[in-house]
């Protein structure tokens, strides 16, 4: 019997493409009988926040062979073993599928372990990342998110808990669900715009957040959609969070520290009004209304800036200091408890203004 343990890197956050492989195989002892690892020109473009990961830039890649070339000179041939071991391997088979299927090759039948769920069953340790995994079991990582020294690793880190547990686990079919993605040129192409993908966006995210946490889960599913999305990616209010996102996967668990500073960052998106302490400032300060309020029109509104001070600007632009959402919001809204000038209002945040978004009730100092 044979297995094959893997690891992809991947050129941009759609994880659709592959830029290195690495591949050991073992017998049924965990002797190895084979060891590869290539770098692969994805094709594709890359992302900074990938490039920081594994340290794989393009020019590195320019005269590799492509994928096609490695699958059918020898790749595929590590592929139709007794079983396939990655660590977070719906991960790593995930990419690996997405990458046939956007060449038009057929996927091959796997069965799969997973040394991130072989983990889980011993007092989960090292907390799930694979280097942590590594230090707790005294197994050495060579480097990082470098293909063969992942799956080297992650061999090894098999072999290590197959002793402890005295069993194999079982190896389960893994059943690709990346079949149904479109494609064109290599590239998946989003299925609606940008408006449309934020009105899906925004309720999956309440739906992450609603405990206060984010799971690995969680983060895997919002990722997937960034990756079927690839128009929000370059978002200013949301690339922070997808370059998190991508930087907890490809270390294969979302750790405490991570789950509460995506949680941060998804709450903001999904209720950006902000608290504030002290009343606002009118003196000088610029204002932008949205929505529908209940202390009157939007003219009533104004005027009551106005007598205070503030001015009342049409449009979100740089120099506004407020958006003020209505307390009786509005069926306009483009994305479901805001619109277009919030979104513009998270955009500057994001680029550094301070700008806040605040509700009727903080305008009117009721909270």
């Amino acid at each position: 019997m044979l297995y094959t343990f893997f690891d992809v890197e991947t050129p941009n956050r759609r994880n659709d493409r592959i830029c290195s492989i690495g591949a050991v195989v073992t017998d049924q002892d965990g002797t190895v009988v084979e060891k590869k690892s290539y770098l692969v020109n994805p094709e594709s473009s890359f992302d900074d926040i990938n490039v920081r990961i594994h340290g794989i830039a393009p020019v590195d890649v320019r005269n590799a062979k492509t994928f096609p070339e490695l699958w059918y000179d020898s790749l595929s041939a590590f592929f139709p073993v007794d079983g396939v071991v990655a660590h977070n391997a719906r991960f790593d088979l995930s990419v690996l599928t997405k990458t046939l299927v956007s060449y038009d090759i057929p996927s091959p039948k796997m069965s799969y372990a997973c040394t991130l769920d072989m983990s889980k069953k011993i007092d989960f340790i090292g907390g799930g990342k694979l280097p942590h995994v590594c230090e707790a079991l005294g197994i050495e990582l060579e480097r990082h998110h470098q293909a063969e020294s992942d799956a080297t690793a992650c061999m090894r880190v098999f072999w290590t808990l197959v002793g402890m547990a005295g069993c194999m686990p079982s190896f389960i079919a893994y059943e690709p669900g990346a079949k149904s993605c479109k494609k064109s040129g290599g590239r998946y192409r989003s299925i609606s715009d940008k408006t449309k993908a934020m009105q899906w966006l925004i309720p999956l995210l309440r739906e992450v957040v609603s405990n206060g946490k984010v799971s690995t889960f969680e983060a895997e599913a919002v990722l997937e959609f960034f990756g079927l999305h690839e128009e929000l990616t370059s978002d200013p209010a949301l690339s922070p969070i997808v370059a998190l996102l991508q930087n907890a996967i490809a270390d294969g668990w979302v750790d405490e520290a991570e789950s509460n500073e995506l949680a941060n960052l998804i709450s903001h998106i999904v209720n950006p009004s902000s608290s504030i302490e002290d009343s606002v400032d009118f003196a000088n300060r610029k204002f932008v209304l949205t929505g529908s309020f209940n202390h009157g029109t939007k003219d009533d509104v104004s005027a009551f800036i106005q007598e205070r001070g503030g001015e009342v600007l049409q449009n979100v632009t740089k120099t506004c200091d407020y958006v003020v959402i209505g307390g009786c919001g509005s069926e306009a809204y483009s994305l479901g408890s805001y619109g277009g000038k919030v979104k513009k209002a998270l955009d500057w945040q994001a680029k550094g203004v301070p700008m806040q978004v605040i509700e009727e009730c903080d305008l009117y100092g009721e909270r």
